[in-house]
This record gives structure tokens, sequence and C-alpha cells, in this order.
């Protein structure tokens, strides 16, 4: 007899079909024609975990999207908090208060009011401040043409005449010159230069010895005991300038002075 797989009722075993549900009956193979078993894996070798078949992985997390939208509203969010402290401290400042002499001013108008000031003062012209000047000991002036003796050297200066044939001058300049002459009275030699000597003008500027003159220039060197040295000491100024004194300082270092006037 065969039993019916679908409804479980026995029928012949030369019946094709079920009698009860009639469900085709499968007829049973001989032995030799069944399918073989499936093969089993081969038993693990010592210390070896059992093969579990195809390995697993992990799954991938998902790739991360790009932030530039998150960097684009951050950028915007630092941009309106800044504009936010801007319009506070201009806020603040507009309602604070300066104490001034006239009573209690706002700030931005203290402000303005400093600033026009300011203004004001820096477009005013500068104010010419005359230059200040020692007056010489009644005993250091001498006037032109008198002879003066410093550490045993005897000096004597004449008035200054203008060089109208100096080689340089600047324009609206002209040469000033005056005639000086040396001698050494000492046992020893003694240094001069036209250095020493100093011009000052009407309103008490200042000028150092220019050596370019169309006339002999003292220029500097050594006179021997009782020789002479004689020279033009030249001074470039303005034309419309007059030098109204010359002094002469032997120790350049400090010491004695003469002055012309």
């Amino acid at each position: 007899m065969t039993q019916c797989a679908n409804c479980g009722a026995e029928a012949p075993e030369a019946s094709a079909f079920c009698a009860a549900c009639g469900s085709p009956l499968a007829a049973e193979l001989p032995p030799h024609e069944q399918a073989p078993p499936p093969a089993q894996a081969p038993p693990p070798y010592p210390g070896q975990p059992p093969y579990s078949g195809q390995p697993s992985y992990p799954a991938q997390p998902p790739a991360k999207k790009r932030n530039g939208c998150l960097i684009a509203v951050l950028i915007v969010v630092g941009i309106l908090v800044l504009l936010m402290i801007l319009g506070f401290a201009v806020f603040s400042f507009q309602g604070t208060t300066v104490e001034t002499s006239s009573g209690t001013t706002p700030a931005s108008v203290a402000l303005e009011e400093t600033t026009a000031s300011t203004q004001a003062q820096e477009t005013k012209a500068p104010a010419t401040e005359p230059p200040t000047t020692e007056p010489e000991p009644a005993a250091n002036l001498y006037s032109y043409g008198d002879t003066v003796i410093i550490n045993e050297v005897e000096a004597t200066a004449l008035a200054p005449v203008e060089d109208t044939e100096a080689p340089f001058k600047g324009e609206g300049n002209k040469v000033m010159v005056f005639d000086v002459t040396l001698l050494n009275k000492a046992a020893e030699p003694r240094t001069y230069s036209s250095l020493a000597f100093e011009a000052f003008d009407a309103d008490g500027y200042k000028y150092t010895a220019f050596g370019a003159t169309s006339k002999q220039s003292l220029g500097s060197g050594t006179v021997s005991p009782g020789q002479k040295v004689r020279g033009f000491v030249a001074y470039e100024v303005p034309s419309g300038a007059s030098l109204e004194r010359l002094v002469w300082t032997p120790d350049i270092f400090g010491g004695a002075q003469a002055t012309w006037r």
C-alpha cells in the first residue's frame, strides 16, 4: 500500500492517483535510483573552529554627506551675530553721555564736536617760533676788524661780503664770505678749521661753513708757531638774509668763544 502525501489516505501501489483526494501519488524510486544525500563537510582538525560556510562581512556605513551646507549655515550665523554685536555697541554709544563744561552731552555729539575741533586745529598754519639764542657775554663781543686771542692763537675777522662769483649755490640763495686771519703765537703748532666758525643772521638762525667759494677758502690744517694763515669762510644763505655776527670756537668740544658783529 502507498500513503497519499496530501491527505494521508492509503492507496494500492499500482494506483497513480489518490482515491480520496485525487492527488497524484509519487512513485517510490528503487534505492539505486534515489538521489544521494548531500555531502557533509569534513570534520575539523583539532584546534580548528568548524567551518560555517560563506564568511559574513560587516555592513559598510553609508558615505558621509558633504558638509558644505553646514559651513554655509555657520558663516551666515556668524555674520548675523557680528551685526547684532555692532548694533548693540552703536546703540549703547548713542545712549552714553559725556560730562562737559557746558553740561551733560550725548557721546555721539561730543565726538563730532571733538573731531571738528581737531580738524580746525590741523588746518591752522603752524606758528613760527623765533629761534632761541643765548646772548654772548659782553667780554666776548668784538667789532669786525678787532683782534682776538684764544689759546695763544690770534684771530681777526672782517665784515661779510657777498661772493657773486661763487660756483655753487641754490636757487634763491647767495654766498656770503668772511675774511679771516689766524696767527699762531704758541710754541707748538695749532690746528684750525673753518668749521670752528658759525654765522648768525638778524633773525638768529645759525649757518655752518659752506666750502664753495670763488675766493681762497680758509679750509682746515695746521699752522706752525709764529706763522699766519688767511682765508675766507663762506656761508650759503637766503637772498633776503643778512649775516649779523660771526662766532669763533677754536675748541669744537667746548671752550672760550669770540663773537664779531
